[in-house]
C-alpha cells in the first residue's frame, strides 16, 4: 500500500513530468530531424553528418562540475541552484526548439545545425540538473522508484516528439510541428514552480 501511495507523492509526479521535459528535445535533434532534413531534399551524407548534433549528451560530464557548484544571478535567491538552472535550459530549449524548426537548411545549413548543436547542449545541460534534482530531493529507499519514474517518463518523452511529431509532420508543416513539441516542455517548467528546492544545493 506504500508503495501504491508514494505514486501520489508529489515529488514522484514532478520526477515523472521532468522526465518527460528530459525526454523531449533528444528526437528532434536525432531522427525526426532526420526526416525533416530529408523533406527538405538535404543529401543522405549531410543527414549522416547530423548525428555528431547529438555528441553533447556523451561529453555532459566535462560541464556537469560547473553547473553544479555554479548560482545564476538573481534566480539563485529566487529559486536555488537546481530549479534556476532546470528553469534557464526549459526556456531556452523552447526558443531553441522553436527556431530549429522554423530553420531551412536549404537556405542556411550551418544555421540549422548550430540550431541542432545548441537544442542538443541545453538538453545535456537539463538532463545533468534534473538527474541532481531527482537524486536530492529523494531518501535513499526513494532512489529506484525515482529512477524508474524518470525512465519512463524519458522515454514517453522521445515517444512523444518521435512518433508523435513524424505523425503531426503529416499535416501540419515543420515549423509548427517542432513549436508544439517546444510548448510541451511547459508543463516542466511548472513542475518547477510547484517542487521545492532540494536542501543540499541551497
Amino acid at each position: 500500500m506504500n508503495k501504491v501511495r508514494s505514486y501520489f507523492d508529489p515529488r514522484f509526479i514532478g520526477i515523472l513530468f521532468l522526465g518527460i521535459a528530459s525526454g523531449l528535445p533528444f528526437a528532434l535533434t536525432a531522427s525526426t530531424l532526420n526526416v525533416m532534413l530529408f523533406e527538405h531534399g538535404t543529401s543522405k551524407i549531410v543527414i549522416g553528418l547530423f548525428v555528431y548534433a547529438s555528441t553533447f549528451y556523451s561529453f555532459k560530464f566535462i560541464w556537469s562540475p560547473i553547473i553544479d557548484h555554479l548560482k545564476l544571478p538573481f534566480l539563485y535567491n529566487l529559486m536555488g541552484r537546481r530549479r534556476s538552472w532546470i528553469l534557464v535550459s526549459q526556456i531556452l530549449l523552447i526558443i531553441f526548439i522553436s527556431l530549429l524548426g522554423s530553420s531551412n537548411p536549404k537556405d542556411n545549413l550551418y544555421w540549422t545545425f548550430g540550431l541542432a548543436l545548441s537544442v542538443s547542449f541545453l538538453s545535456a545541460t537539463q538532463d545533468i540538473v534534473i538527474d541532481a534534482f531527482r537524486i536530492e530531493i529523494l531518501k535513499k529507499n526513494e532512489q529506484g522508484l525515482g529512477a524508474f519514474l524518470a525512465t519512463f517518463g524519458y522515454r514517453v518523452g522521445t515517444l512523444i516528439t518521435g512518433a508523435g511529431a513524424l505523425f503531426l509532420a503529416e499535416y501540419y508543416d515543420w515549423s509548427l510541428v517542432y513549436g508544439i513539441c517546444a510548448l510541451m516542455i511547459f508543463p516542466g517548467i511548472i513542475t518547477v514552480f510547484l517542487l521545492k528546492e532540494p536542501e543540499y544545493s541551497k
